[in-house]
């Protein structure tokens, strides 16, 4: 406990900087269970719809077009290779994360919408208004206060990945 307005001061500043990191690590917490939902939930024929879900950091982007499928396939037959690529590009994206600066998931096919609205016998619509929802459980499933807790005893902030 601070004995002094100095030391109350120091000990603010401190608590400040591990509260950013700790909400840096929750961003990227929500951001990979969000993009695991939807890599999994994306109906798949050629597996670009997969290919473009992609996480935009601190204002970075990919520019207005889609990219073409990871692995390219018919039927769905690459969507488990082009998923695993699309989340391991995302993992790699979410290491630019800084704190107080934000993330996006992005998917740029332009048949997107039409995807989300049921269009492909392969999944239900509306898979992009249950990922905000998985979203949500992964921040209740993360425990900030716990984890800051934590972070506090130990003076720093552990990664998550």
């Amino acid at each position: 406990m601070a004995k002094t307005l100095l030391q109350l001061g120091e000990d603010m500043d401190k608590l400040s900087v591990l509260i950013g990191l700790r909400a840096r690590e929750l961003s990227k917490h929500v951001a990979r269970r969000v993009l695991q939902y939807l890599v999994r939930a994306t109906p798949a024929d050629t597996s670009k719809a997969v290919s473009n879900w992609r996480v935009a950091v601190a204002g970075t982007s990919y520019g207005a077009e889609a990219i073409e499928p990871y692995f390219p396939g018919q039927g769905g037959s690459t969507k488990a290779a082009s998923a695993a690529e699309a989340l391991q590009n995302a993992n790699e994206a979410l290491k630019g994360a800084q704190p107080g600066k934000a993330l996006a998931i992005i998917n740029k096919v332009p048949y997107l919408q039409r995807l989300n609205e049921g269009w492909s016998a392969q999944a239900p619509a509306g898979f992009i208004e249950a990922a905000i929802l998985v979203g949500k459980y992964a921040v209740k499933e993360y425990n900030f206060n716990q984890r800051l807790k934590q972070d506090i005893k130990r003076g720093t902030v552990r990664s998550d990945g």
